[in-house]
């Protein structure tokens, strides 16, 4: 990735009215670590965020900082002020 690729990305996170966050299906904790890693840096710029994942966490991942904070509800994906969805760490949707 070139310098200009990043810094429009950056910019686009920045000014995104909401952000939802999706880690794929059975995420695993690379996954579900990337969502909420991204979702805390989100938070400490101001933007808005949700994580959506379509199958529940794993207990054993219930310990990473704001696995608490992901909901399988699918109505976030038509959510009215979603302007920017990221999926990390995802081999299939």
């Amino acid at each position: 990735m070139n310098d200009e690729i990043a810094h429009a990305i950056a910019a686009r996170l920045k000014n995104a009215r909401f952000v939802l966050l999706i880690p794929g299906t059975n995420p695993d904790g690379d996954s579900v670590g990337s969502v909420c890693a991204l979702r805390f840096y989100l938070e400490t710029l101001r933007v808005p965020t949700a994580i959506f994942c379509p199958t529940p966490i794993q207990q054993n991942l219930a310990f990473l900082p704001g696995a608490d904070e992901i909901k399988n509800d699918p109505a976030l994906l038509a959510h009215s002020a979603v302007d920017t969805i990221i999926v990390c760490d995802a081999g299939d949707l």
